[in-house]
C-alpha cells in the first residue's frame, strides 16, 4: 500500500495488544553495568518503567485521550 491510510474509530484497546515493549528496555542493555547489584537495579527500573507505561496506556484508553480531529 502506498500513500496515507486512515483508520477511523479504530480501537486503541485492540491496538494495545500488539505493542512491542522491547524498545522500552533497549537503553538498559546499553548501560555500562558491572556486578549483580547494578543489574538488579536495572531490572527493577525496567519493571517500574513497564508498569508505569501500562498504567498510562490503560488511562489513555479509559479516558479516551486520543480522538479524531473534527
Amino acid at each position: 500500500m502506498l500513500g496515507l491510510k486512515t483508520f477511523e474509530d479504530y480501537s486503541i484497546e485492540e491496538l494495545a495488544r500488539y505493542i512491542d515493549w522491547t524498545p522500552f528496555f533497549q537503553p538498559g542493555k546499553c548501560a555500562a553495568v558491572s556486578g549483580y547489584p547494578q543489574r538488579r537495579a536495572v531490572r527493577r527500573a525496567a519493571s517500574s518503567l513497564y508498569t508505569d507505561a501500562r498504567k498510562m496506556l490503560r488511562t489513555l484508553i479509559r479516558e479516551q485521550w486520543l480522538k479524531r480531529a473534527p
